[in-house]
C-alpha cells in the first residue's frame, strides 16, 4: 500500500472489505497520514444478506420452493 501511496499523482478512493488485516493496527495508524496524501479509505460496511434481494429469493427458494431431497445429491437438484 505504501508504495501505490507513493505511486498516486491525483486524489484516490480505495474501498476495502472488513477483512481483518485491513481492520489491523498498522492499517489504522497509516490512515491519516495516507490522507495528507490525498488516498482515503472507505470501507465496506458488514455483510447484510438481508439487503441483498438475490439473497432473500434464493433463502425462499431454499426453504419453500426445493424440497428436502433436492439437497441430498446433484441429479435430485
Amino acid at each position: 500500500m505504501e508504495q501505490f501511496v507513493r505511486n498516486t499523482t491525483k486524489k484516490t478512493m480505495v474501498v476495502l472489505d472488513n477483512a481483518p488485516i485491513h481492520r489491523g493496527k498498522l492499517i489504522k495508524v497509516r490512515i491519516q497520514e495516507w490522507e495528507k496524501s490525498d488516498l482515503y479509505i472507505f470501507f465496506l460496511p458488514p455483510y447484510s444478506p438481508e439487503l441483498n434481494k438475490i439473497e432473500i429469493l434464493w433463502r425462499f427458494i431454499k426453504y419453500k420452493w426445493l424440497p428436502f431431497e433436492a439437497f441430498l445429491n446433484f441429479q435430485n437438484l
